[in-house]
Protein backbone atom coordinates (compact mmCIF):
# COMPACT_ATOMS: atom_id res chain seq x y z
CA UNK A 1 0.00 0.00 0.00
CA UNK A 2 1.85 3.02 -1.25
CA UNK A 3 1.51 6.16 -0.02
CA UNK A 4 1.80 8.51 -3.21
CA UNK A 5 -1.33 10.52 -4.99
CA UNK A 6 -1.46 8.33 -8.18
CA UNK A 7 -2.44 4.76 -5.63
CA UNK A 8 -5.83 3.81 -5.07
CA UNK A 9 -7.26 4.07 -1.82
CA UNK A 10 -6.16 1.64 0.71
CA UNK A 11 -7.39 0.46 4.10
CA UNK A 12 -5.69 -1.40 6.94
CA UNK A 13 -6.51 -1.88 10.28
CA UNK A 14 -4.34 -0.73 12.73
CA UNK A 15 -4.57 -3.41 15.01
CA UNK A 16 -2.66 -5.41 12.49
CA UNK A 17 0.11 -3.00 12.00
CA UNK A 18 0.92 -3.08 16.16
CA UNK A 19 4.45 -4.30 16.79
CA UNK A 20 5.28 -4.00 12.81
CA UNK A 21 8.76 -3.04 11.73
CA UNK A 22 9.82 0.47 9.91
CA UNK A 23 12.49 0.34 7.69
CA UNK A 24 14.03 2.69 5.61
CA UNK A 25 14.17 2.86 1.58
CA UNK A 26 17.79 0.55 2.06
CA UNK A 27 16.30 -2.22 4.81
CA UNK A 28 18.54 -1.10 7.64
CA UNK A 29 15.45 -1.20 10.83
CA UNK A 30 14.31 1.69 12.55
CA UNK A 31 12.52 0.58 14.91
CA UNK A 32 8.55 -0.71 15.99
CA UNK A 33 5.14 0.56 15.36
CA UNK A 34 3.54 1.61 18.98
CA UNK A 35 0.69 3.58 18.10
CA UNK A 36 -1.29 5.94 15.63
CA UNK A 37 -1.51 9.69 15.78
CA UNK A 38 -4.86 11.58 14.49
CA UNK A 39 -6.20 14.88 14.76
CA UNK A 40 -9.62 15.23 16.43
CA UNK A 41 -11.06 16.85 13.81
CA UNK A 42 -14.54 14.97 13.53
CA UNK A 43 -14.42 14.16 16.81
CA UNK A 44 -14.69 17.37 18.93
CA UNK A 45 -17.03 19.59 20.57
CA UNK A 46 -19.76 19.44 17.94
CA UNK A 47 -19.62 15.70 18.21
CA UNK A 48 -19.65 16.13 22.25
CA UNK A 49 -22.70 17.97 21.90
CA UNK A 50 -24.57 15.17 20.03
CA UNK A 51 -24.27 16.90 16.34
CA UNK A 52 -24.48 14.07 13.71
CA UNK A 53 -20.85 13.88 11.84
CA UNK A 54 -20.80 14.59 8.32
CA UNK A 55 -19.19 12.50 5.40
CA UNK A 56 -15.39 14.06 5.02
CA UNK A 57 -14.72 15.28 7.71
CA UNK A 58 -12.90 12.10 9.28
CA UNK A 59 -9.91 12.79 11.79
CA UNK A 60 -7.05 12.70 9.79
CA UNK A 61 -3.76 10.77 10.28
CA UNK A 62 -0.77 12.80 11.05
CA UNK A 63 1.95 10.26 11.69
CA UNK A 64 2.82 7.16 13.48
CA UNK A 65 4.66 6.06 16.96
CA UNK A 66 7.57 3.96 16.74
CA UNK A 67 9.62 2.98 19.56
CA UNK A 68 13.46 3.45 18.14
CA UNK A 69 16.59 1.95 20.07
CA UNK A 70 16.65 2.63 23.72
CA UNK A 71 13.17 1.93 24.02
CA UNK A 72 12.44 5.72 23.30
CA UNK A 73 8.87 6.56 21.52
CA UNK A 74 8.87 9.24 18.67
CA UNK A 75 6.89 10.60 16.15
CA UNK A 76 6.74 10.08 12.38
CA UNK A 77 4.91 12.20 10.01
CA UNK A 78 2.54 10.14 7.30
CA UNK A 79 4.32 12.17 4.77
CA UNK A 80 7.48 10.47 6.10
CA UNK A 81 5.66 7.24 5.43
CA UNK A 82 5.97 5.67 2.15
CA UNK A 83 4.16 2.47 1.86
CA UNK A 84 2.60 0.41 4.57
CA UNK A 85 2.17 -3.69 3.80
CA UNK A 86 0.98 -6.72 6.21
CA UNK A 87 4.95 -7.05 7.26
CA UNK A 88 6.34 -4.12 7.70
CA UNK A 89 6.16 -0.40 7.09
CA UNK A 90 8.53 1.54 4.50
CA UNK A 91 9.94 5.26 5.80
CA UNK A 92 12.03 7.96 3.95
CA UNK A 93 14.96 6.60 6.76
CA UNK A 94 14.24 10.20 8.15
CA UNK A 95 13.43 10.33 12.26
CA UNK A 96 12.96 13.06 14.43
CA UNK A 97 15.09 11.79 18.10
CA UNK A 98 12.99 13.75 20.37
CA UNK A 99 10.51 11.69 22.22
CA UNK A 100 6.84 12.24 21.56
CA UNK A 101 4.70 14.73 23.45
CA UNK A 102 1.63 14.21 22.49
CA UNK A 103 -0.79 18.03 21.85
CA UNK A 104 -3.90 19.22 22.63
CA UNK A 105 -5.15 18.46 19.24
CA UNK A 106 -3.95 15.16 19.24
CA UNK A 107 -5.60 11.37 19.63
CA UNK A 108 -3.48 8.25 20.14
CA UNK A 109 -5.84 5.50 18.45
CA UNK A 110 -4.13 2.52 20.35
CA UNK A 111 -4.12 4.51 23.64
CA UNK A 112 -7.69 6.60 24.02
CA UNK A 113 -9.53 5.09 20.69
CA UNK A 114 -9.32 1.41 21.75
CA UNK A 115 -11.97 0.52 24.14
CA UNK A 116 -14.00 3.70 23.09
CA UNK A 117 -17.89 3.82 23.64
CA UNK A 118 -20.06 4.88 20.73
CA UNK A 119 -22.94 5.54 20.10
CA UNK A 120 -24.62 3.99 16.91
CA UNK A 121 -26.55 6.37 15.17
CA UNK A 122 -29.19 3.53 13.55
CA UNK A 123 -30.66 3.65 16.78
CA UNK A 124 -29.71 0.23 17.89
CA UNK A 125 -27.81 0.70 20.90
CA UNK A 126 -24.34 1.52 22.22
CA UNK A 127 -21.13 -0.83 21.59
CA UNK A 128 -17.10 -0.64 21.75
CA UNK A 129 -14.51 0.35 19.72
CA UNK A 130 -12.28 -3.02 19.36
CA UNK A 131 -10.47 -1.61 16.12
CA UNK A 132 -10.11 0.83 13.62
CA UNK A 133 -9.37 1.15 9.50
CA UNK A 134 -7.73 4.21 7.93
CA UNK A 135 -7.78 4.54 4.49
CA UNK A 136 -5.50 6.31 2.54
CA UNK A 137 -7.61 8.83 -0.10
CA UNK A 138 -6.43 9.73 -3.49
CA UNK A 139 -4.35 12.73 -2.55
CA UNK A 140 -2.62 10.75 -0.60
CA UNK A 141 -3.42 11.42 2.76
CA UNK A 142 -5.22 9.25 5.35
CA UNK A 143 -7.89 9.38 7.59
CA UNK A 144 -10.50 6.98 10.16
CA UNK A 145 -13.42 5.79 8.01
CA UNK A 146 -14.17 2.20 9.86
CA UNK A 147 -14.85 0.78 13.18
CA UNK A 148 -14.80 -2.68 14.13
CA UNK A 149 -17.05 -2.37 17.42
CA UNK A 150 -18.22 -5.06 19.35
CA UNK A 151 -22.14 -5.03 21.83
CA UNK A 152 -23.31 -7.54 23.98
CA UNK A 153 -26.92 -8.72 22.93
CA UNK A 154 -29.53 -10.88 24.67
CA UNK A 155 -29.67 -14.14 23.10
CA UNK A 156 -32.36 -15.79 20.95
CA UNK A 157 -32.38 -19.07 22.97
CA UNK A 158 -33.74 -16.71 26.44
CA UNK A 159 -33.57 -13.40 28.02
CA UNK A 160 -30.97 -14.76 30.48
CA UNK A 161 -28.36 -15.02 27.92
CA UNK A 162 -26.17 -12.79 26.29
CA UNK A 163 -23.70 -12.91 23.31
CA UNK A 164 -21.00 -10.60 21.79
CA UNK A 165 -22.01 -9.12 18.72
CA UNK A 166 -19.35 -7.41 16.17
CA UNK A 167 -20.07 -5.42 13.23
CA UNK A 168 -17.70 -2.68 11.13
CA UNK A 169 -19.55 0.79 10.87
CA UNK A 170 -18.42 3.68 9.06
CA UNK A 171 -17.38 6.65 10.87
CA UNK A 172 -20.08 9.01 9.81
CA UNK A 173 -22.67 6.63 11.70
CA UNK A 174 -21.28 6.86 14.91
CA UNK A 175 -21.18 9.17 17.87
CA UNK A 176 -18.39 9.16 19.98
CA UNK A 177 -17.98 9.26 23.87
CA UNK A 178 -16.40 11.95 25.66
CA UNK A 179 -13.16 12.05 27.07
CA UNK A 180 -14.91 12.40 30.76
CA UNK A 181 -16.58 9.65 30.32
CA UNK A 182 -15.58 5.92 31.73
CA UNK A 183 -13.44 3.53 29.65
CA UNK A 184 -12.89 0.04 29.26
CA UNK A 185 -9.13 -1.33 28.70
CA UNK A 186 -10.13 -5.00 27.63
CA UNK A 187 -8.55 -4.38 23.99
CA UNK A 188 -5.53 -2.32 25.07
CA UNK A 189 -4.75 -5.01 27.64
CA UNK A 190 -4.96 -7.25 24.96
CA UNK A 191 -3.43 -6.34 22.03
CA UNK A 192 -0.31 -5.87 24.67
CA UNK A 193 -0.71 -9.31 25.94
CA UNK A 194 2.61 -10.43 24.93
CA UNK A 195 4.67 -6.97 25.23
CA UNK A 196 7.08 -6.51 28.36
CA UNK A 197 6.19 -4.90 31.02
CA UNK A 198 8.79 -2.34 30.70
CA UNK A 199 7.63 -1.66 27.11
CA UNK A 200 3.91 -1.36 28.38
CA UNK A 201 5.03 0.82 31.00
CA UNK A 202 6.29 3.08 28.77
CA UNK A 203 3.04 2.82 26.98
CA UNK A 204 0.74 3.73 29.41
CA UNK A 205 3.14 6.52 31.48
CA UNK A 206 2.54 8.60 28.23
CA UNK A 207 -1.12 8.75 28.74
CA UNK A 208 -3.20 10.65 31.03
CA UNK A 209 -4.10 9.70 34.71
CA UNK A 210 -7.43 8.52 33.28
CA UNK A 211 -6.18 6.64 30.81
CA UNK A 212 -3.45 4.88 33.16
CA UNK A 213 -5.59 4.04 36.14
CA UNK A 214 -8.03 1.97 33.59
CA UNK A 215 -5.80 0.17 31.94
CA UNK A 216 -4.30 -0.47 35.65
CA UNK A 217 -7.53 -2.06 37.16
CA UNK A 218 -7.96 -4.01 33.97
CA UNK A 219 -4.45 -5.98 34.38
CA UNK A 220 -4.02 -9.43 36.37
CA UNK A 221 -2.07 -8.87 39.88
CA UNK A 222 1.05 -10.37 38.70
CA UNK A 223 0.98 -8.39 35.43
CA UNK A 224 0.60 -5.22 37.27
CA UNK A 225 2.99 -5.79 39.65
CA UNK A 226 5.60 -6.20 36.80
CA UNK A 227 4.55 -3.14 34.88
CA UNK A 228 4.18 -0.89 38.81
CA UNK A 229 8.37 -1.89 38.92
CA UNK A 230 9.15 -0.13 35.61
CA UNK A 231 7.18 3.31 36.39
CA UNK A 232 8.16 6.10 38.15
CA UNK A 233 7.31 6.62 41.77
CA UNK A 234 4.29 9.04 41.20
CA UNK A 235 2.99 6.73 38.87
CA UNK A 236 3.33 3.64 41.33
CA UNK A 237 1.73 5.57 44.46
CA UNK A 238 -1.20 7.44 41.96
CA UNK A 239 -2.20 3.65 40.73
CA UNK A 240 -1.23 2.14 44.07
CA UNK A 241 -3.76 4.33 45.82
CA UNK A 242 -6.86 4.31 43.80
CA UNK A 243 -6.65 0.63 44.05
CA UNK A 244 -8.87 -0.68 46.77
CA UNK A 245 -6.46 -2.23 49.32
CA UNK A 246 -7.59 -5.48 49.42
CA UNK A 247 -6.27 -5.81 45.85
CA UNK A 248 -3.17 -3.25 46.74
CA UNK A 249 -1.54 -5.58 48.83
CA UNK A 250 -2.01 -8.60 47.07
CA UNK A 251 -0.34 -6.82 44.17
CA UNK A 252 2.31 -5.54 46.64
CA UNK A 253 2.56 -9.52 47.08
CA UNK A 254 3.94 -9.90 43.75
CA UNK A 255 6.48 -7.45 43.35
CA UNK A 256 10.02 -8.12 44.71
CA UNK A 257 10.29 -6.91 48.47
CA UNK A 258 12.59 -4.70 47.99
CA UNK A 259 10.55 -3.13 45.20
CA UNK A 260 7.22 -3.25 47.20
CA UNK A 261 9.31 -1.36 50.53
CA UNK A 262 10.40 1.20 47.84
CA UNK A 263 6.60 1.81 47.09
CA UNK A 264 4.98 1.53 50.53
CA UNK A 265 7.64 3.94 52.07
CA UNK A 266 6.26 6.74 49.71
CA UNK A 267 3.23 6.29 50.98
CA UNK A 268 1.69 7.58 54.44
CA UNK A 269 2.15 5.74 57.34
CA UNK A 270 -1.29 4.72 58.19
CA UNK A 271 -2.03 3.75 54.69
CA UNK A 272 1.78 2.03 54.73
CA UNK A 273 0.60 -0.16 57.92
CA UNK A 274 -2.81 -0.88 56.35
CA UNK A 275 -1.61 -2.82 53.43
CA UNK A 276 0.98 -4.57 55.46
CA UNK A 277 -1.02 -6.04 57.75
CA UNK A 278 -3.58 -6.97 54.51
CA UNK A 279 -0.30 -8.94 52.97
CA UNK A 280 0.55 -12.75 53.77
CA UNK A 281 2.61 -12.33 56.81
CA UNK A 282 5.68 -14.25 55.15
CA UNK A 283 5.76 -11.71 52.07
CA UNK A 284 5.02 -8.93 54.68
CA UNK A 285 8.10 -9.91 56.89
CA UNK A 286 10.42 -9.19 54.03
CA UNK A 287 8.91 -6.08 53.15
CA UNK A 288 8.98 -4.88 56.81
CA UNK A 289 12.75 -5.94 57.31
CA UNK A 290 13.57 -4.03 55.02
CA UNK A 291 11.88 -0.65 55.65
CA UNK A 292 13.89 -0.80 59.09
CA UNK A 293 16.83 0.31 56.83
CA UNK A 294 16.93 4.20 56.02
CA UNK A 295 16.88 4.87 52.82
CA UNK A 296 19.92 5.18 50.62
CA UNK A 297 21.95 2.48 52.87
CA UNK A 298 23.16 -0.72 52.07
CA UNK A 299 20.31 -2.70 54.24
CA UNK A 300 17.79 -0.67 51.94
CA UNK A 301 19.16 -1.71 48.23
CA UNK A 302 19.42 -5.62 49.64
CA UNK A 303 17.18 -7.89 48.08
CA UNK A 304 16.11 -11.05 51.66
CA UNK A 305 15.68 -13.83 48.45
CA UNK A 306 18.60 -16.13 48.82
CA UNK A 307 20.46 -17.30 46.01
CA UNK A 308 20.55 -21.07 45.00
CA UNK A 309 23.26 -22.47 43.11
CA UNK A 310 23.65 -26.09 41.66
CA UNK A 311 25.77 -28.48 43.73
CA UNK A 312 27.39 -29.51 40.08
CA UNK A 313 29.04 -26.15 40.19
CA UNK A 314 32.87 -25.83 41.02
CA UNK A 315 33.16 -23.19 44.12
CA UNK A 316 35.54 -21.09 42.11
CA UNK A 317 32.23 -20.24 40.11
CA UNK A 318 30.92 -19.99 42.82
CA UNK A 319 32.83 -17.10 45.06
CA UNK A 320 32.63 -15.55 41.59
CA UNK A 321 29.10 -15.19 41.28
CA UNK A 322 29.29 -13.43 44.68
CA UNK A 323 31.70 -10.87 43.66
CA UNK A 324 35.20 -12.71 45.67
CA UNK A 325 38.67 -12.67 44.70
CA UNK A 326 42.14 -14.34 44.67
CA UNK A 327 44.52 -12.37 46.59
CA UNK A 328 47.88 -13.09 45.10
CA UNK A 329 50.05 -15.76 46.34
CA UNK A 330 50.51 -19.69 45.76
CA UNK A 331 47.20 -19.25 43.60
CA UNK A 332 45.72 -22.05 46.20
CA UNK A 333 43.88 -19.56 48.16
CA UNK A 334 45.04 -20.95 51.94
CA UNK A 335 44.65 -18.38 54.44
CA UNK A 336 44.36 -15.28 52.46
CA UNK A 337 42.88 -17.02 49.72
CA UNK A 338 39.93 -15.10 48.18
CA UNK A 339 37.95 -13.04 50.05
CA UNK A 340 34.47 -11.00 49.30
CA UNK A 341 34.78 -7.79 47.32
CA UNK A 342 35.16 -4.68 49.89
CA UNK A 343 35.76 -7.52 52.95
CA UNK A 344 38.76 -7.93 53.70
CA UNK A 345 38.03 -10.35 56.68
CA UNK A 346 36.17 -12.95 54.36
CA UNK A 347 38.70 -16.27 53.82
CA UNK A 348 37.75 -19.43 52.10
CA UNK A 349 39.85 -22.50 52.04
CA UNK A 350 42.09 -23.57 48.84
CA UNK A 351 41.34 -26.50 46.23
CA UNK A 352 41.54 -29.72 47.02
CA UNK A 353 40.27 -31.04 50.48
CA UNK A 354 39.05 -27.73 50.91
CA UNK A 355 36.73 -27.25 48.28
CA UNK A 356 33.85 -28.80 48.98
CA UNK A 357 33.96 -27.51 52.25
CA UNK A 358 33.83 -24.00 50.64
CA UNK A 359 31.32 -25.60 48.60
CA UNK A 360 28.62 -26.77 51.30
CA UNK A 361 29.48 -23.54 52.75
CA UNK A 362 27.90 -21.27 50.19
CA UNK A 363 25.07 -23.62 49.58
CA UNK A 364 23.97 -22.70 53.59
CA UNK A 365 24.51 -19.36 53.49
CA UNK A 366 21.43 -17.63 53.49
CA UNK A 367 22.98 -14.41 50.75
CA UNK A 368 21.64 -11.22 50.45
CA UNK A 369 22.80 -9.50 47.99
CA UNK A 370 21.73 -5.54 46.30
CA UNK A 371 19.02 -5.40 43.94
CA UNK A 372 20.43 -4.22 41.15
CA UNK A 373 22.64 -7.46 40.95
CA UNK A 374 20.16 -10.21 40.28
Amino acid sequence: MSNTKSSAPSKIYIARLLGLDVFDPFGDRLGRLRDVVVLKRGFGAAMAAGSRPTKGNEPVVVGIIIEVLGKKRVFMPMTRVRSIEASQIISTGLVNLRRFEQRNSEVLVVGELFDRRVRLLDGSGDAVIEDVAIEQRRNGDWGITELFVSRTVKSSSGWRRRSKETLVVDWDETILSTDLEPQEATTFVANHENARAADLADAIHEMSDKRMLEIAHELQDERLADVLQELPEEDQVQILSHLDDERAAQVLEEMEPDDAADLLIELPDAQREKLLELMEPDEAEDVRRLLEYDEGTAGSLMNPVPIILSPSRRWRRRWRIFGLRRSPGNGRGGAGGASPAGNPHGQVPGDGAHAAAAAGAAERVDWAHPRHGH
